[in-house]
This record gives structure tokens, sequence and C-alpha cells, in this order.
């Protein structure tokens, strides 16, 4: 399982906190204009001592302080042992709140105070303080310049000046293999460095949302880590410690690290504008896998991003775009995957006009399309509800389908004007599930045949021989692609 470090690596107490957003003013200045760091070149001993001593003031430790709401146990055990009382166990008095301490790292990336952490650390606070190394009993309160959960990124302001800010170095140029440093506070116990190897580098598939192209180390990440930089042997920042690969909430020896060029487009976004302003196309992608272009019909060897969802009067509706589109550029850029797509229209302005080359149904097409401003997403849920559709041996198999009446539009917060059938139940032994549905999709089509409703999706499917077939869903908030393949 993957422990995101807002479980695993922001520490609360000696217990791992369940959090995954003040005072001080003073003007913005960015890493590029902070000095130099002292090189130490004296080192006897050998070793990357001089590294950490050069990167060690400018690592803070970050307190986030929150209110919790819980049970008061004391009250509970009393209600428990007297029957008169026990039929208030459901009484608000029995709720208390308590104050929680979370522990993350942060790295100074301006002398006037600027830090940069992970938003995971902050996120819900109602007071942040900041220690520096060696001032470990005097905090600074800190108040909250920006943040943005799509990058798990923040950026902090403390009053004060003349501080020790890191150096960016250029994550560009990482390569597996290259040695790199973790700095922060693991479990409190003070400042630690450890030492590993980038393991990987542009590891995706992470997050939900695709903003991602994590540096992968198995240098030590734990507990209070969070926020704390990555170093090269230079002690130039390359990376924002940020999750584990995790089972038991500890370092297992896969960690991962936000690049710092993408640390630093973040950051003074967040200082210039409080926030992150993303292009925004309107469309969903997803990554062509062999399956699914077998499916298409299209050699194996094509790359780029599948179109599954053109959100009505959005930008890419607009410039033409259709569902099944593969678009395999944007501009001079030739698109990898959905991970290198949502990449460049995020970081491409509102309002620029970008041209895409897309593959159609095997033609290749040129689009020119004008981006928008990426709106605040909306999460939706997905729940279950029961039905029955009779079994038939064939690609779709051991679905049971139900409509989208206004109770399970409601419940499932579906779009309105979102059509089709709703999986109740599915075989686990089916070719379905097998290539990824699930109870609490919507099927939309069906080898590109639309289904408005369960009674329409049924007759498709009673009459569909095939092994294989295209299905298009609409699941976790937005539409995708599955190709099954019961041969």
């Amino acid at each position: 399982m993957i422990g995101w470090l807002g479980l695993a690596c922001s520490l609360g107490g000696w217990t791992s906190s369940m959090s995954a957003a003040q005072h001080g003013t003073g003007s913005h200045t960015t890493a590029a204009s902070s000095p130099t760091l002292a090189r130490t070149t004296h080192n006897p001993m050998g070793g990357y001592a001089p590294v950490a001593q050069e990167v060690a003031p400018s690592v803070v430790s970050v307190f986030s302080k929150r209110l919790e709401k819980g049970i008061d146990t004391a009250l509970l055990e009393q209600l428990f042992k007297d029957p008169m009382l026990s039929r208030f166990l459901d009484s608000e008095d029995l709720r208390t709140e308590r104050k929680v301490t979370s522990l993350g790292s942060g790295v100074i990336v301006s002398p006037d105070g600027y830090i940069l952490t992970n938003n995971h650390v902050i996120d819900g606070a109602a007071q942040i303080q900041v220690a520096l190394v060696g001032q470990e009993h005097h905090r600074f309160i800190a108040r909250v310049v920006g943040r943005d959960d799509l990058t798990d990124l923040a950026v902090l302001k403390i009053q004060t000046n003349g501080l020790p800010a890191v150096n960016f170095g250029n994550s560009d140029v990482l390569k597996a293999g290259n040695i790199v440093l973790a700095v922060g506070n693991p479990f409190d116990l003070g400042q630690t460095v450890t030492m590993g190897i980038v393991s990987a580098v542009k590891r995706v598939g992470l997050d939900h949302d695709g903003y991602e192209s994590f540096i992968q180390t198995d240098a030590a990440i734990n507990p209070g880590n969070s926020g704390g930089p990555l170093v090269d042997t230079q002690g130039r920042l390359m990376g924002i410690n940020t999750a584990i690969l995790s089972g038991s909430g500890g370092n297992q020896g896969i960690g991962f690290a936000i690049p710092s060029n993408l640390a630093h487009r973040i950051m003074e976004q967040l200082i210039k504008h409080g926030k992150v302003v993303r292009g925004y196309l309107g469309i969903g992608v997803q990554n062509l896998t062999p399956r699914l272009a077998k499916a298409l019909n299209v050699p194996p060897s094509t790359t780029g991003a599948l179109v599954s969802e053109v959100a009505a009067n959005q930008a890419g509706a607009r410039a033409g775009l259709e569902t099944g589109d593969i678009i395999e550029a944007m501009g001079d850029h030739r698109v990898a995957n959905s991970v290198a797509l949502r990449q460049l229209i995020a970081e491409t302005a509102p309002h620029s006009r970008v041209r895409l080359q897309i593959l159609r149904q095997g033609s290749k097409q040129t689009l020119s399309a004008t981006l928008e401003q990426r709106p605040v997403p909306k999460p939706l849920v997905a729940n279950a509800h029961t039905a029955s559709l009779p079994h038939q041996r064939q690609a779709l198999s051991g679905l049971a389908l139900t409509d989208l009446d206004p109770e399970i539009r409601a419940h499932l917060h579906l779009p309105k004007n979102l059509k089709g059938a709703l999986i109740v139940r599915i075989d686990p032994r089916s070719a379905a599930y097998d290539a990824g549905l699930r109870v609490g999709d919507v099927i939309q089509e069906i080898d590109h045949q639309p289904v408005a409703d369960a009674s329409q999706a049924a007759k498709v499917i009673r009459g569909f021989s095939k092994k294989e077939a295209l299905v298009l869903t609409w699941s976790m908030g937005r539409s995708h692609f599955v190709a099954v393949d019961a041969s």
C-alpha cells in the first residue's frame, strides 16, 4: 500500500497524524535572489559532512496545532456502567475537543522568511509554528502565504530576516543512481540526515489527479520528514520529500519527492498570487494501453493521451475534440501519456492558444484550442446499490445494472446530464472485473454505442457476442475508457 506522508510522515506526538493548509509580514524574495551558502571545504573524515553542514541551517521543523473532536472516554465508561444513563450515549455531551500537534519539516527559500513545505503538513492547522536549527526552544509563528493541494506544496512566512536560504538545483538532470541526502526532523528526534540514491525519476500513478512526476529514492524518509529537502552532493535542492511506500508507516526504502523545478514554479505562483493558476482544456484523458490501442484499431506503438471525456461548452469542446481522440502533441511538445498532457496544460497560462495534434479513427488532424482557467475541482463519491440482470458468457457477462434515478444521482453526486446504466453488482471472476469495471461505475457507451439507461444497456449486452468490448464509463468523478477482453 502507498503510505502518503500525510498519513505516515507528518508526526503527531509519537503517533502518525491522519492529516493529508498567523502572524508576520514582509516583502517576498524568490530563490533566484537567495544568497549562496558558504561551502565547507575542510573534510578530513571524508563523506558528506560538509554538505550536511551547509544544508542544515536552511531546514526547519514545522509544528501544526489543530483542534480535533473526540469522545470523552471517562464519561463514556461511566455511562456504560449506569443503565439509566446509557440512553444518552449519542448525546453531544460525549463530544470533547483536544489539541493535537503534528510535526513536519520545511526548507527556507529566501532570507526574509519564506519557507517551502508540504500542504498536508499544515492542512487544517489552527496555528503553525516554525523552529530553526539550533533554536528549537524558540518558535516563530508562521502564516500561510499559499497552498496547493494538487502538488501537496505550501509556502509559509515567518517575520525575520537574514536567514540562510537553500540553493535550488535543476531536478531535470537527476538520473537513477545519483546520490542524494534527505534532511528533516523524523519522530521529533532533532535534525537528521540520511543518504541514498535516486532509484527512479518521473514516477507517476501515485496521485488521483495526475499532477505528479516524483523522484523515487531509497534515502530513509520517516514520520516528520514531510516537507524537508532532498539535496544532491553539492547541497542543491532537488526535491521536497512528500510520500513513502509502506505497509507499516515507516521507511521501507521507497520514498518520493516532488522535483525542485516543479516546486519552484508552484512556489513562485503561491508567493505572487497566493494560489496556483493553471490552464484548463475541459477534457478527461487516460493512458493509451496496448489493450485500448487494439480496441481502437491503432498501432500498439502509438503514444499519446486518450480523450475519454469532453465537457460541454469548454475549451476542448470548442476546439472540436471528441471522445476517442488521441492527443499526440501539444504545440512543440510530444505527449507521451495522460500525465504529460495534464502537466503541459496545467503549466500553460489560461487564455493561451495552443495547437493540438490528434489521431482520430486513424486519421491525423490538427486542432487549435484556447485554454481557460482550471476551476476548483469538486470531488465525487461512488457507493453501491443492488439489482439483477441475466448472466451471459461474453465480454460483458456478470454485470447487474440499474437506472440512474434522482435518488441515485443525489446519493452518488452524479451530473444531471449524465446518461447510462449504473453497475450495482459484478462477478469478480468476470472479464469485466479483470478489466477494472466496478460497482458504482456508470456505463455510458459500449463499442461507441451510447446507452441511455439500464434497459438499453441490457439490450446491447444481450445482443453482444464478441469477446472484446470498448466501454466508456463514468467513475470517481470522470469518464474513461475500459477495454474488456474475455478471450
